[in-house]
C-alpha cells in the first residue's frame, strides 16, 4: 500500500482527543476505575479531566511568566 492511502485509512480511526487520552492514561496513572454505575463514573472522568486541564493551564501560566 502507498503511503498515502495509509495515512487515509488512519484518519478514521484516530479520535480527536487521542493526546489527552494518552496522557491521562500514562503520565496521570488513571487507567481503569474502581467506580460502578455510569453517573458515578462519568463523575470520575469529569474529575480527572478537570484535573488534567488545571495541571495544563497551571503549567502554561508558568510558561508565559518565564518569557
Amino acid at each position: 500500500m502507498s503511503d498515502f492511502v495509509l495515512r487515509a485509512a488512519s484518519g478514521k480511526w484516530r479520535s480527536p482527543f487521542a493526546p489527552e487520552s494518552g496522557i491521562i492514561k500514562e503520565v496521570m496513572g488513571f487507567r481503569r476505575s474502581s467506580l460502578r454505575g455510569r453517573a458515578k463514573v462519568s463523575l470520575g472522568w469529569t474529575l480527572v479531566c478537570v484535573s488534567y486541564n488545571l495541571k495544563r493551564l497551571f503549567a502554561l501560566k508558568n510558561l508565559a511568566v518565564a518569557a
